[in-house]
């Protein structure tokens, strides 16, 4: 094997000559290696061009070095490079020298990244810190309680909360970190050192409001393990340091509330205290601010969830007396809130103002209030109320609120609160307070001078007393009806009875309701039956003493919205039942008082009366009906019908006008199941307690020999002095001009006795009297006889109302009985033709009998000059064309007894 003499090693650099010159930095790099080399002496494996046979181990010491010392260098004067061949030894220097360079390049990089690495991370979670922490902890107040607040603004408090850490809310890789941390640290404590200083904000609105002084020993441990809670007590003293910017504070949030709006909110504060991580027993003092912003908050979700806001408060005992003069109202009342066993704190008496937003936004002033002190406090930790008593004045209304608002379809501000009370919807109010004491510039009279609270008050939460529907009674004074157009107009004076709840003392002195117009909808439960429609004001009148509303309606546009239903109500009431009838107004009016002038336009007043059964059915009524005969006519006949058209003078008994306008209405009348004709009638005027005149058509009509049978039975009774039970029922045609009304009618029937006529001026015999039992029943067309008993004959005095037209009687067969026993009896036919009018007949042969007790009455009658008889005949009438037969049973006719 070659041995490597001492000697200068080739570096490929080549033989320096000349004069000295620094070395270039590759020799630097060259001369360096060699000198590690010789410090570092190793092993190497030469590889020869044959192989790796030969393979020797060289050692380098520092004695013979393969490189020129310093001194060497400087006294060279010139180096000639020349190309040399690097030597094995060379190269093995060369690469191990090079892969320890890399090597620590490698661990530097790594270095570098694992710890931008962690730094990249520690930074993202400090970034992301607040946000996921609002993720997975929340807080629950268990309880909050406040003593009595100072006149210095300072309050003391206790409350207990309840803090839950849930990482299951979060991103895996937060609830990794977080997860892996809780476990580690475990818990850690926090004590407040400081008073916190807190600024509030909201929206547009940020002050600094109040500190909180918490007290020493109040320490806070937090649980850091995933699902876990953490509890804690805190007390001290929260101390008001601007009322103003509290009350601008309160008064947003109540604006918000009020208009639903959604709010930014915001809670700050600057926290000093020590951090003690238990686990580590490291323990270092911090100052931090902290800050928590709430965006888009709901807060009337937010509060109903808190408090359930639907039920807060509510007015109880309320009392309202207007004066004398009618211009202002005071009262009292006491409002029942709701405690909660979290919250407790006292107020002393305070005043308040009250006022409604105007038509420019402007507040305008309508009642003060002075509440009484209170204190606010649950003690038994269930739900109960407190009573906060209350009184107040009303004064005369400003005409800022009466003046109709360009922006509210043509509604004043008064009108709009009127409206939304009376449909049940929420009415805002703002709540100011005087100031209390004008040299005190305290927290508290800055808080009272810049309060605006927005209440909002549902007209259910005051609480009236139990009372009746408000409409005491309904009297129609009038009614009258006419068709244009097809189109049924209703006018109609009408009486209503109104109840004030008893809260209200001379709540309406002095208050007058003018006029009136809009829509009346008639409603039976939930069906729509009619609406009538008043287009032009009509005039109205209000009693405030005695609470009568007096509506004078004229020409009202009926429109029937469900005609069997409205037939179905006309007929219990006819038929005396009880009927529950609503009405729904949508109306404007015009009041008129020394509080308030003012129209109030869309007013939606809904009440439901109910009318009781009246002790006498329509028919009954009707039976008291008298009327008086003035003209009947023949029209025309024929074997089937006859025509006559009567005049007649009808009393009403009734204490109300009925005004008909309609040119014809017609109705079928029947008898024992059938019909037997039709009734006509015009147009007519029945006043109140006066004979009236009309004018019907009448045409018997029958059509089968039933109709015919049933015909001559009613007839029969009524010539006969009785009152038949009729049957009037509605026809589909009853009103030509407007079927809509025709439908009603056609479902509607009463049944009626048929009046008697009378012919007489006083008709004392036809006074609604005449049914009572004792009462003889006479007959106007029969009015006397006389009896001949030498001749054996009668004279009869009849009436034939038939002015222009004779009727045929046929005596068929007849007898005359005095108190049940037979005196005298026709059996052969008579035939008698009557002139209209009162007539008096030829005298008529008749069998008397002479003999026995008949004989007996006969004597006894001509002695006393005449008898009471009873006298019973079939009889056949022929009018005309149409001829019928009929029975005739007349009672206590006076007859005459001569010789």
């Amino acid at each position: 094997m070659r041995q490597i003499h001492r000697g200068t090693m080739a570096t490929g650099t080549g033989l320096a000559t000349g004069t000295a010159t620094n070395i270039t930095p590759q020799q630097q790099q060259q001369l360096h290696q060699q000198q590690e080399l010789q410090q570092h002496p190793s092993s190497a494996r030469i590889v020869t061009a044959g192989g790796v046979d030969n393979i020797s181990e060289y050692s380098f010491s520092e004695r013979q070095p393969l490189i020129p010392t310093q001194r060497e260098l400087s006294t060279a004067t010139t180096y000639l490079s020349l190309p040399l061949t690097s030597s094995p030894i060379e190269n093995i220097t060369s690469k191990k020298s090079k892969f320890s360079t890399c090597c620590h390049r490698g661990i530097w990089i790594l270095v570098l990244f694992i710890f931008f690495t962690i730094a990249g991370n520690l930074i993202y979670i400090f970034l992301t810190l607040q946000q996921q922490l609002i993720k997975v902890a929340s807080i629950d107040v268990v309880s909050l309680n406040f003593g009595e607040l100072s006149q210095e603004g300072g309050v003391d408090f206790s409350t207990c909360l309840k803090l839950q850490l849930d990482y299951e809310k979060t991103d895996k890789y937060h609830r990794f970190v977080f997860g892996t941390f809780g476990k580690y640290i475990d818990t850690v404590s926090f004590n407040i050192t400081k008073d916190l200083p807190v600024s509030l904000g909201i929206d547009d609105i940020e002050g600094y409001v109040f500190d909180v002084g918490v007290n020493d020993n109040d320490l806070l441990v937090v649980n850091l393990n995933n699902q876990s809670y953490s509890q804690f007590d805190i007390g001290g003293i929260a101390q008001i340091k601007n009322g103003s910017l509290l009350a601008n504070f309160v008064n947003s949030i109540s604006k918000a509330y009020s208009n639903d709006e959604l709010v930014n909110l915001k809670l700050g504060s600057t926290v000093n205290g020590n951090l003690n991580i238990t686990k580590f027993g490291l323990i270092h003092d911090i100052s931090l601010y902290v800050e928590q912003k709430f965006m888009g908050i709901d807060l009337r979700k937010t509060l109903d969830s808190v408090v359930n806001t639907t039920d807060f408060f509510s007015v109880d005992k309320l009392k309202i007396v207007g004066s004398q003069e009618g211009d202002e109202y005071t009262g009292n009342a006491i409002i029942s809130a709701r405690t909660f066993d979290w919250l407790t704190f006292e107020l002393r008496p305070l005043e308040w103002e009250v006022s409604l937003p105007g038509c420019s936004g402007k507040d305008m002033y309508i009642a003060s209030f002075h509440t009484e002190g209170f204190k606010f406090t649950n003690e038994d930790n269930r739900e109960s109320f407190v009573g906060i008593p209350f009184n107040f004045t009303i004064p005369t209304l400003s005409h800022e609120l009466t003046k109709v608002c360009s922006n509210d379809n043509g509604k004043s501000a008064l009108n709009s609160v009127v409206s939304r009370f009376l449909d049940g919807d929420d009415i805002v109010a703002v709540v100011s307070g005087f100031i209390v004491n004008d040299d005190d510039d305290g927290w508290f009279n800055q808080f009272v001078q810049k309060l605006k609270v927005r209440l909002t008050l549902n007209p259910s939460s005051i609480n009236f007393s139990p009372f009746e529907d408000p409409v005491k009674k309904i009297e129609i004074k009038s009614m009258g009806i006419q068709i244009m157009n097809g189109s049924p107009l209703i006018s109609a004076n009408v009486q209503l009875g109104i109840r004030l709840p008893k809260e209200i003392k001379g709540g309406l002195n002095h208050v007058d309701v003018k006029s009136v117009r809009g829509d009346i909808k008639l409603k039976n439960g939930a069906f729509d039956v009619c609406d009538i429609n008043m287009n032009e004001w009509q005039q109205t009148s209000l009693n405030s003493k005695k609470l009568v509303y007096d509506v004078m309606l004229n020409d009202g546009l009926l429109n029937i919205e469900n005609e069997d239903m409205l037939s179905m109500m006309i007929m219990e009431m006819i038929n005396g039942g009880d009927v529950d009838v609503g009405l729904k107004m949508e109306v404007d009016t015009v009041i008129d008082s020394p509080f308030v002038s003012t129209t109030l336009n869309d007013i939606d007043l809904i009440m439901n009366h109910h009318i009781k059964a009246s002790k006498k059915s329509l028919g009954d009524l009707m039976d008291s009906i008298k009327m008086k005969l003035n003209t009947i006519k023949f029209v025309a006949s024929d074997s089937s019908f006859v025509k006559l058209q009567s005049e007649i003078a009808l009393f009403n008994p009734f204490d109300i006008d009925v005004s008909n306008g309609l040119s014809s209405a017609k109705v079928d009348i029947g008898f024992n199941g059938s019909n037997i004709g039709v009734i006509e009638i015009g147009s007519f005027n029945l006043f109140s307690q006066q004979y009236n005149n009309l004018t019907a058509l009448i045409t018997l009509q029958i059509d089968s020999d039933t109709e015919k049978s049933r015909l001559e039975e009613m007839f029969g009774n009524y010539v006969s002095g009785n009152s038949p039970l009729m049957r009037v029922k509605g026809r589909t045609d009853s009103i030509e001009e407007c079927q809509s009304l025709s439908n009603v009618m056609s479902n509607v029937e009463v049944e009626m006795l048929l009046p008697q006529f009378s012919n007489e001026d006083d008709g004392d015999d036809n006074d609604g009297k005449k049914k009572k039992k004792g009462k003889v029943k006479k007959s106007i067309f029969l009015i006397d006889s006389t009896i001949h008993v030498m001749t054996s004959e009668i004279e009869l005095t009849v009436y034939n109302p038939i002015e222009n037209h004779e009727v045929v009687v046929t005596i068929i067969e007849g007898k005359g009985s005095y108190d049940g026993t037979t005196i005298a009896y026709v059996s052969n036919g008579v035939k008698l033709t009557i002139p209209p009018g009162v007539q008096k007949t030829p005298r008529i042969p008749v069998t008397l009998v002479r003999s026995g007790i008949g004989g007996e009455i006969l004597k006894g009658g001509l002695l006393s000059g005449g008898l009471s008889v009873d006298s019973q005949a079939v009889l056949g009438i022929t009018l005309g064309k149409f001829e019928m037969d009929i029975l005739f049973h007349g009672s206590g006719m006076d007859s005459k007894i001569r010789l």
